[in-house]
């Protein structure tokens, strides 16, 4: 049931996900052949204008999969579960559990694919300015971190980034869903109160991650960047260090983002568990 369930979750965000996405790849091409033009003196002021508006279409759909990202997200959340359709949506044969985690997975997927989308597009457009550069100079840099780490390594290394990602991730939608789940349990003014409560999470938030960042003596997250720096300038990086310093780095990283996911789950379980108040 779990599988339908982030099927359906999938089907729903990517009418509007995919060819937002789509969109922008095919806006990287013309935004960088057409600036190309306008560079060389190529044309009038129907290449000019074609240009500007290529580039700003560029631009707007750029800025437009990772704003449309974080609206589903939490469109998704708030109409799904807390609002009429929750009366269907808790009928279903799974528990809250399992409904919070398939939106946490498929809020995460897209960001990532915003992501890769955004670097994707960037990248074509450069080559399509730039028509003879390559890419071989990054493709290197890749293959000489795996040379330097390890396969072995160099994989790990590689899910140990994605799952700190994805623990960041559901930080970020558990933040709005909390604030969401507590508004929800007042009669009047849910929206206003949820905005209230997200506030207030944020603030409440800064003090708990200051003191996760900057314990007492050397057993903080700040001392520990400052002392890696320190060791990089000095010279001092022996080939252990190397592959030492991102697995702290990332593991240190999913342990952070775990203890804030947690700190916000609470609220967003407990509401929807104990006090559910559907619009």
């Amino acid at each position: 049931m779990f599988g339908k369930l982030l099927k359906h979750e999938f089907r729903a965000t990517g009418r509007i996900m995919l060819p937002l996405l789509g969109g922008v790849l095919v806006l990287s091409p013309l935004a960088g052949f057409f600036s190309k033009a306008v560079n060389k003196g190529m044309g009038g002021s129907l290449i000019r204008f074609f240009s500007f508006l290529f580039m700003f279409a560029f631009v707007v759909g750029m800025v437009a999969i990772f704003v449309t990202a974080v609206i589903i997200m939490v469109r998704r959340f708030y109409s799904n579960m807390l609002g009429d359709e929750g009366y269907l949506t808790f009928t279903l044969p799974v528990g809250v559990n399992s409904l919070i985690l398939s939106k946490l997975i498929v809020s995460f997927v897209w960001f990532m694919g915003a992501s890769l989308i955004a670097a994707a597009a960037g990248a074509i457009a450069v080559k399509t300015y730039y028509s003879g550069s390559d890419f071989s100079v990054a493709w290197n840099f890749i293959r000489d971190c795996f040379r330097l780490v390890g396969v072995g390594n160099g994989i790990a290394l590689i899910i140990e980034f994605l799952v700190m990602l994805f623990l960041m991730s559901c930080a970020i939608c558990l933040h709005f869903y909390a604030a969401m789940a507590l508004g929800n349990c007042f009669a009047n003014k849910k929206i206003f109160l949820s905005v209230c409560f997200f506030v207030l999470l944020s603030f409440v938030m800064s003090w708990i991650q200051f003191a996760l960042l900057s314990g007492p003596g050397q057993n903080n997250l700040i001392y520990s960047v400052n002392r890696i720096y320190d060791i990089w300038l000095n010279g001092m990086v022996n080939e252990e260090a190397y592959i030492a310093i991102p697995h702290t780095l990332f593991l240190s990283g999913c342990v952070y983002f775990l203890i804030i996911s947690a700190i916000y789950y609470v609220p967003t379980l407990l509401p929807l568990k104990k006090k559910l108040n559907l619009s």
